[in-house]
């Protein structure tokens, strides 16, 4: 493990391990698919179809152009998630931190309904390349809006599985990278 994935996770256990609050609350976000993608997509929708307030052809080049960029978002998201198998499937094989020995008591007894997880490697977080990816094309076609959908991604689906031992810091900090760089139009 490295110097960064040993920081975070030992922070992470000091300020949230074993919360009788917080721990059902990251099973639940982890579990239900709703709440991660449905407003990213809600998002995706609203750059399709919001108003420009130019008319004529500035209004509709930034139409077309918004569209573009939801267009490629879904694109790079789907690319972002095949690459993102394809990695876990011909790189070494990392153990996601719940189930290696030494680091599980710095994770709470989670009951997350994956059941290939022991399977699957864990690099890279293939969640976080899909809604990162999907969360930049959303940046580049709105920053505020982009900025609440990079915040959701990482509080919403990258933390949750970092806190819960799904995937190392490291996981998800890669599929970040990963998505960022395809999503670049």
């Amino acid at each position: 493990m490295n110097v960064i994935d040993t920081w975070l996770i030992a922070s992470l256990s000091k300020v949230a391990v074993h919360s009788q609050g917080f721990t059902p609350v990251a099973e639940a976000v982890v579990n239900a698919y709703l709440p991660k993608g449905v407003v990213l997509v809600a998002l995706l929708w609203w750059v399709w179809f919001r108003p420009e307030r130019a008319e004529g052809p500035d209004g509709e080049a930034a139409r077309r152009h918004h569209r573009e960029l939801v267009v490629i978002a879904v694109a790079s998201g789907l690319i972002a998630l095949a690459a993102g198998r394809l990695l876990a499937h011909y790189l070494p094989f990392r153990l996601r931190p719940m189930y290696e020995p030494a680091l599980r008591p710095f994770f709470p007894e989670a009951n997350v309904d994956e059941p290939v997880l022991r399977t699957w490697s864990a690099f890279p977080s293939d969640h976080a390349m899909l809604w990162c990816s999907i969360a930049m094309g959303i940046f580049l076609a709105s920053r505020p809006a982009g900025i609440y959908a990079l915040l959701h991604a990482m509080v919403l689906i990258g933390l949750p599985r970092i806190y819960l031992g799904l995937h190392y810091p490291t996981d998800v900090l890669a599929g970040v990278r990963r998505s960022a760089s395809a999503s670049q139009p």
